[in-house]
């Protein structure tokens, strides 16, 4: 009863038509046979008008989205109902797909992760993987006065995985500038192929000569940078005329610099079940949190309106600064300072060179009565 534009075409157990109107498949009428011009059938699946950006095939799930492009929806086969569910993914996210979405790939590995540019030029990080029923959405920042103005994922060239590219617009000493970046592999230590770790944006490297200052760091030119000498956190230096100088005890010969920034992680309201059933809303208190952390550094801990709390270890004390970091992995507990009207949120940071990678997180709350 419609006349809908077609946006897209998936390929799938039938081919699968996003339109201006609905999600619609077409398929075979009689199963057993080829699909000809006398076997075949056209139906509507769900009144989900499509975008014309074209979807996302992940194993037999087709990820796509509406015609406003501020939601994401996962369409695939089910004996329900013989045909297609589309079921919303993002409500628990609309804050941050609520902006847009004009351009996304997918990154198979090392994670399955779908990268999304916005319509404000912001990039976010979407983790799906179905199997495991994890789903979630995160906003990253580039550093600094970024825009993101184009992005492809390309299969990688060794095991560290599928390489992301940008076309990233930046503000760089008063100036408008562009360049094209790709992100570094994921860093695991006595595992990756890539030597050392790279957690600094619009970042450089070096490797030869010991030393303790570079130049050719033009493209960073009057902007404060983060430096990675060797394994160690060498502090920020200011980029002069393409040129950057750091401690002379920290002279190394693999560096890394680029811009820093503060990674900030936020948990969601804590349910916590009661005498009188399971409640979302009842004020929480959390006294301290078990991080189970692997190949991390320097990382800290707290709850919103309160001071942040840095993770110590007894090993830590015995270290000497001017030596390569120890990267921990396992669980360790950190107390926290919490309010009744903090309703259980707990507040991961770090603004390291270093690694910081969270697995998982234990809380111990108690609710109000």
């Amino acid at each position: 009863g419609k006349l809908n534009a077609v946006q897209w075409l998936a390929d799938g157990r039938d081919i699968l038509v996003g339109t201006e109107g609905s999600l619609r498949a077409i398929g075979r009428n009689d199963m057993s046979g080829a699909m000809s011009p006398t076997n075949a059938r056209q139906r509507t699946e769900s009144a989900l008008p499509c975008t014309y950006i074209p979807p996302i095939l992940i194993e037999n799930m087709v990820l796509m989205l509406d015609i406003y492009r501020t939601k994401i929806y996962e369409a695939g086969y089910t004996q329900e109902v013989d045909g297609y569910l589309a079921r919303e993914l993002s409500a628990v996210n609309e804050h941050l797909v609520a902006k847009g979405i004009r351009d996304w790939v997918y990154q198979s590995t090392p994670h399955k992760i779908m990268w999304m540019v916005t319509d404000e030029g912001t990039l976010l990080a979407s983790t799906y993987d179905r199997d495991q029923k994890v789903f979630g959405i995160s906003e990253c920042d580039l550093g600094g006065d970024s825009y993101v103005e184009a992005i492809l994922s390309m299969p990688g060239v060794d095991k560290d995985g599928d390489q992301l590219w940008f076309m990233v617009r930046r503000e760089i000493d008063g100036n408008v500038k562009r360049y094209v970046e790709y992100l570094s592999s994921f860093y695991r230590d006595g595992y990756s192929e890539q030597d050392y770790p790279i957690y600094a944006h619009c970042s450089g490297t070096y490797g030869g000569l010991e030393t303790n200052s570079l130049t050719g760091a033009d493209h960073l030119e009057g902007e404060t940078v983060g430096i990675w000498a060797d394994g160690v956190d060498a502090g920020d230096a200011v980029v002069t005329n393409g040129e950057i100088t750091w401690s002379e005890e920290l002279s190394a010969e693999l560096v890394v610099f680029g811009l820093r920034q503060l990674s900030d992680a936020r948990t969601n309201r804590l349910m916590i079940e009661t005498q009188d059933g399971t409640t979302l809303g009842r004020r929480v208190n959390v006294g301290s949190v078990l991080l189970d952390l692997y190949q991390t550094y320097d990382l800290y801990a707290g709850t919103p309106g309160q001071a942040m709390n840095k993770l110590r270890t007894e090993e830590e004390t015995e270290e000497n600064p001017y030596e390569p970091a120890v990267l921990r992995t396992g669980s360790y507990p950190v107390n926290l300072d919490d309010s009744w009207e903090n309703n259980g949120v707990i507040i991961l940071q770090t603004n390291s060179m270093h690694p910081a990678t969270i697995r998982a997180i234990t809380t111990l709350a108690e609710a109000e009565p």
